[in-house]
């Protein structure tokens, strides 16, 4: 089992140091802090909230669904995976200082230095988990959901604060998040109409009354 678990360390640092030190450019050096630290800024979370309300207010059964479910599921993504699996885990994040020397040697580290440990990426946790409700709710545009954990995911190993398995890790977790609200909200009887259903409501609407004929 050691042999395996190497194994997939050097493998994982491998794929680190590809993106990390070798594919990057002066524009993402710029742009990748930004967005994986936007949860830092009072204007993230303005917006978030001005989102939120926006979606009680004019998103229909789906958007108080939405409305509804994300606080919860972000709870549970987030406590699980930064009060729980990373201290059970506790694996060193390719930035730390082991012995006054870095765990990957000429690593680009491109914000501060992190102290808790590195598995799951709860950044990619919590992106994975807000995705996979978006996708349940509304499925059409699933491909611009996963664009998010994606992305953030993406930021996390560039700017040199987690390994690319923390990240799959993150994916892993939030998905199974996601789908542990869900449940428990469907047992408690939490309703919304998918797509079909609105659109066979709409026609029905729109079809003219009956007459009666003599």
């Amino acid at each position: 089992m050691s042999h395996f678990l190497n194994a997939l360390q050097r493998l994982d640092t491998k794929v680190f140091i590809l993106f990390n030190e070798r594919i990057h450019n002066p524009v993402f050096d710029v742009v990748m802090p930004i967005l994986t630290n936007l949860a830092h800024h009072w204007y993230f979370w303005v917006a978030v909230v001005i989102i939120w309300v926006s979606m009680i207010i004019f998103g229909g059964k789906r958007g108080r669904a939405f409305s509804t479910l994300i606080p919860f599921v972000m709870a549970v993504s987030d406590q699980t995976s930064s009060h729980l699996i990373k201290h059970l885990v506790n694996r060193p994040r390719p930035c730390w200082l082991i012995n006054g020397h870095p765990l990957v040697p000429h690593e680009r580290l491109l914000q501060g230095r992190l102290g808790s440990p590195s598995f799951p990426s709860s950044h990619s946790t919590n992106m994975m988990a807000l995705a996979t409700l978006l996708i349940i709710l509304y499925p059409k545009k699933w491909w611009l959901w996963l664009l998010i954990p994606l992305i953030i995911g993406y930021t996390r190993v560039y700017v040199g604060v987690h390994f690319p398995g923390d990240v799959l890790g993150g994916y892993a977790v939030g998905f199974g998040s996601t789908c542990f609200v869900v449940w428990v909200s469907t047992l408690l009887g939490l309703k919304w109409s998918d797509p079909k259903t609105e659109k066979a409501a709409e026609r029905k609407e729109n079809l003219p009354a009956d007459t009666e004929t003599a």
